[in-house]
């Protein structure tokens, strides 16, 4: 049953585009159903005057609102924390942060973080590298990824302790791209174990000294 209910919007129009960008929020791709809007497993807003061509409409919308994974393309200037935060939201802003206290506690004065832009479709990215990368974190819409990028002593490393990984992380492992400077793999962090996975790959590819 489609449950319709009346919302507070001047118009119809601006009914659409709030419904557009709940769904993106929700992770859920709408549906449509003659002049209503319907998100997956939602209640649907009806509208007073609903736009013509409302589907038409909302694939306009949903290509130009930002998408989960999306990333920070303005070239202008590398982002600020303010830019970051209204982007990936509370949740990926806090991973975010905490990731980088993380990585300054077990390596303290070892990095020296730096902006690089790879271009309108990779976006911003803060990398992190010595004398050759540690990883990189992925400021995207809604979430923090990280890359983390393993040349052949720390794929031998991998599969030597390939057994105690989780299944997730060796599944994503094994599908990452390589390249002629090692396997790219990247990491969307939004949980625990996303977590001790990756504090568990960044210190095999790299041990905590004390005093470094």
């Amino acid at each position: 049953m489609i449950v319709r209910a009346i919302f507070p919007y001047p118009n119809a129009k601006a009914a659409v585009s709030d419904v557009v960008r709940g769904c993106v929020s929700m992770r859920r791709k709408p549906e449509f159903f003659g002049k209503c809007l319907v998100p997956h497993e939602t209640m649907t807003p009806g509208f007073r005057k609903p736009v013509d061509n409302v589907k038409g409409y909302v694939k306009s919308n949903m290509e130009q609102s930002p998408q989960i994974g999306d990333r920070i393309t303005d070239k202008s200037s590398p982002p600020d924390d303010r830019t970051i935060s209204d982007w990936m939201g509370p949740k990926g802003f806090k991973h975010w942060t905490d990731l980088r206290r993380w990585i300054e506690a077990y390596y303290p004065g070892v990095f020296v973080p730096d902006w690089i832009y790879g271009g309108k479709k990779r976006g911003w990215s803060l990398r992190y590298k010595k004398t050759k990368a540690f990883c990189t974190l992925l400021p995207e819409y809604g979430q923090l990824s990280v890359l983390v990028v393993f040349g052949g002593v720390e794929r031998q490393k991998f599969e030597e302790r390939r057994p105690a990984w989780r299944a997730q992380l060796v599944k994503l492992y094994d599908e990452a791209k390589t390249y002629p400077d090692g396997k790219w793999l990247t990491l969307a962090v939004s949980t625990a174990d996303d977590w001790r996975d990756i504090a568990a790959l960044l210190t095999m590819k790299r041990p905590p000294r004390t005093g470094e």
